[in-house]
Order: C-alpha cells, then sequence, then structure tokens
C-alpha cells in the first residue's frame, strides 16, 4: 500500500471515528436529558399547581379546611419531601408542610426522626380528604411504621397531631388552596 493510499484510508477512519463519538455524546447528552426530565416529573412536586408565591417567612400558601386555616410550606425537591418535618421541635398550630405531586400515586410516609406527633391528611387530586391518620407518633429508632393508603393520593397534608380532632377534619371534606 502506498504512502498516499495508507493516508486517504488513515483519514476516513479517523472521520468516522470522530463522527461516532460526536453522535455519541450528542444522544448521550440528549438521553441523559430525557431521563432527568422524566425522573423530576415522577418525584418533584408538581408547584404550579400550588396557588400563592414564597413569603418572607418560607411559607408558600394558605389553605383552608372547614375554614380554619394553615400557613403551608411546600415541598420543592425530593430531598425537602424526603426530609419533611425531620428534626422539627416544635410546629404552631396554624402551621403545616403540604406535599404535593405531579399525579395521584400510592404515597407512603414514616416518622423517622420527627420528634412531634402528626397529622397526615392524605388528599385526591380534587383536594378531597381521602384518608387522616391521625397522631402518628415520632420514631427514633429502625423500623418505623410506615403510614399509606391502599388509593391514590396527590396531596398529603402534615400538621400537629390531634389538630384532625380538634376542628374535626373528616373523610370527604374539601381542602381549599
Amino acid at each position: 500500500m502506498k504512502f498516499k493510499e495508507f493516508r486517504f484510508y488513515f483519514l476516513i477512519v479517523v472521520g468516522i471515528g470522530i463522527s461516532i463519538y460526536a453522535l455519541y455524546v450528542f444522544f448521550a447528552s440528549s438521553l441523559f436529558s430525557i431521563i432527568a426530565t422524566t425522573a423530576n416529573e415522577i418525584y418533584a412536586p408538581k408547584i404550579s399547581t400550588i396557588l400563592g408565591s414564597l413569603n418572607n417567612n418560607g411559607y408558600n400558601t394558605n389553605l383552608s379546611i372547614d375554614n380554619i386555616n394553615f400557613k403551608v410550606k411546600i415541598v420543592t425537591t425530593l430531598k425537602d419531601q424526603q426530609k419533611g418535618l425531620m428534626n422539627v421541635t416544635s410546629l404552631p398550630s396554624n402551621e403545616g408542610m403540604l406535599f404535593s405531586y405531579s399525579s395521584s400515586g400510592n404515597n407512603s410516609f414514616w416518622m423517622k426522626d420527627t420528634l412531634i406527633p402528626l397529622d397526615m391528611i392524605f388528599m385526591s387530586q380534587n383536594k378531597q380528604i381521602l384518608y387522616i391518620q391521625k397522631d402518628a407518633l415520632p420514631c427514633n429508632t429502625d423500623p418505623c411504621q410506615i403510614y399509606s393508603i391502599p388509593e391514590p393520593s396527590q396531596y398529603v397534608l402534615e400538621i400537629n397531631g390531634g389538630l384532625s380532632n380538634k376542628y374535626n377534619f373528616k373523610v370527604g371534606d374539601i381542602v381549599k388552596f
């Protein structure tokens, strides 16, 4: 093989290699973007469905159940959802945390490292109360009890334990926010 032929074939092979590498980088970054978008849609809360905006004290919106008003913080990341109210030593009686998901699903909660009893109010996509877990107790050692319901929920509100009884919240009530 002559040097000119070798150089010609060498340049073709290098060109093909560079083209394959460019396609790999393009498709790999596109695939990563699709996976990240899908994971965000699955795990991140759907904030666009919540009214209100972040104000100075960190609460995103107000909600009411039977004319009882709460200032609630909406968790915005998977990390915040996993942390929830862990290590919170007290919660004012008119405050809570709202978990909002992009679609209805079987949402499970536990009280790992949560220091105060909580009521967990599971709601449908129509914001109707499906179930109330009353007075879920703190858990400091594994295994912790898992709280979930058999039907899909899209929202879960955590408030101080005992408030659901105090205000007589019940299944079927509509939560306004």
